[in-house]
């Protein structure tokens, strides 16, 4: 059987959650469960910072920034909270994409906006992993106009999205396209 990673963290974490969403009940706003969850931690003798601000690199350039609701000890974990119907596929990637660029241990996904709790463990399994970016264009009609231009953007886009992966501000991918068009060098106006 496999050894669950940061095991006496991830339970002092998870009696927190719930401790919270007793308290609290469902269906607040996330702020509410950030701040309340901030004190439990820090009650408990865990290192938390709320909040932690990140920037999203790209071709060695800033693409922005972004917030990870709670970073644990240093990186050990991260906490991501929701108050949705249900933890939904969307939740969970962007949390893998925030497990690749903050490299953290493990995260948890939370969410709030149930009559239990639910939460997720997901440990991080890409790392150390290298995965290609294979492109392969799609069909685009013979008298499309600047048929190779479009190629080259869609690459770029695809290339952004693999590269990134979902959950970021819009703000973000366009400052990474903004930085790969500039790597093909194709000229544009913002």
């Amino acid at each position: 059987m496999p050894q669950l990673i940061h095991k006496e963290l991830t339970y002092i974490v998870r009696g927190v959650l719930f401790d919270v969403h007793n308290l609290l009940g469902p269906r607040l706003p996330e702020k509410f469960y950030q701040k309340a969850i901030d004190f439990g931690l820090k009650d408990q003798g865990i290192t938390c910072k709320l909040e932690k601000e990140f920037e999203v690199i790209y071709r060695d350039q800033s693409a922005g920034k972004y917030y990870i609701d709670h970073w644990l000890e240093n990186g050990k974990l991260l906490l991501e909270i929701k108050v949705a119907p249900q933890i939904l596929p969307i939740h969970q990637a962007q949390t893998i994409s925030y497990l690749k660029l903050t490299d953290a241990d493990l995260a948890i996904i939370a969410n709030f906006g149930t009559q239990s709790l639910q939460d997720q463990r997901l440990p991080n399994f890409i790392r150390n992993k290298p995965v290609n970016f294979k492109w392969q264009p799609p069909p685009l009609k013979q008298n499309i106009l600047y048929s190779e231009l479009t190629d080259h953007i869609l690459k770029g886009l695809r290339l952004v999205h693999f590269t990134l992966g979902p959950g970021f501000i819009h703000r973000t991918y366009r400052k990474a396209m903004m930085i790969e068009l500039q790597q093909q060098g194709i000229i544009y106006i913002h």
